[in-house]
């Protein structure tokens, strides 16, 4: 019984040191995006500020201030670490007004997608200003994904044959994702097109046989394969690898 009682307080006391190691990070991790986020923000209250009144609806002037104070009470939010207001308040709220857009940092978008009454009248500035928004937008999104893949897929490519008109061969060509799988798979020879495979739904590894053509001359393979990794619209990773082989002719051999 004493056994048991010393085990559960070794256990106890490694929890306790794993919680706070945890909080700990989550500190960290936190400071990081409130640090970043409201250094970015005051910058882009200058910036709007700087820009031209012609730029804006007016009163230009009167639009500027209530822009900038909403930006205020956006850091405050961030301060807080009230993460998911302060989101909903750019992407909703202010985006939307500075860049005639209802989109997230993504392109992606809510509603119909435009706003109609943005108070930046000018398209360089609002191309601009949208850029700002995404970067802020990006740090306090309160729902991102992380990045769980970020390599592309694996290809090898074999050559199994004797360079010959007799015995071409043809290539073997192995292509895996083990991190997020196959979603398109493209094998050109010289330049057309072999074989193309679309929407594998995350198929770890495939493997093709391809034949080299029987006729004199020098053959390029070009695979390209694309993985399965669709945290976010443009998240996925492709990769491609070329080879080449000679194919040599064989005179007849003369009869006796």
């Amino acid at each position: 019984m004493k056994k048991s009682i010393r085990i559960s307080k070794k256990v106890y006391f490694f929890a306790i040191i794993l919680a706070f190691l945890t909080f700990g990070t989550c500190i960290v991790f936190g400071n990081v995006i409130v640090n970043e986020s409201t250094s970015d923000i005051d910058q882009f209250k200058l910036n709007i500020q700087a820009s031209p009144n012609e730029c804006w609806k007016k009163p230009a002037e009167n639009r500027k201030n209530t822009i900038c104070n909403k930006l205020t009470e956006l850091q405050q939010l961030i301060i807080e670490e009230n993460f998911e207001e302060a989101y909903d308040k750019l992407l909703h709220d202010i985006k939307p007004k500075l860049t005639g857009l209802k989109q997230n940092e993504h392109g992606e978008p809510w509603g119909n997608g435009v706003y109609e009454k943005a108070w930046v009248t000018y398209d360089e500035l609002r191309v601009t200003f949208e850029e700002e928004c995404n970067l802020i937008l990006s740090q306090i999104n309160p729902i991102s994904v992380d990045d769980d893949d970020t390599t592309p897929p694996s290809i090898v490519i074999h050559y199994s044959g004797d360079n010959s008109e007799l015995n071409p061969g043809k290539w073997i060509v192995v292509i895996e994702d083990p991190e997020s799988g196959l979603d398109e798979v493209h094998i050109l020879v010289n330049g057309v097109e072999d074989t193309v495979e679309i929407g594998l739904n995350g198929i770890v590894e495939r493997r093709y046989y391809i034949n080299v053509p029987g006729i004199e001359g020098t053959y390029t393979i070009d695979v390209t394969a694309i993985n399965n990794d669709k945290d976010w619209i443009g998240d996925q990773e492709s990769w491609t690898e070329s080879s080449s082989i000679r194919i040599i002719f064989v005179p007849p051999i003369p009869l006796p």
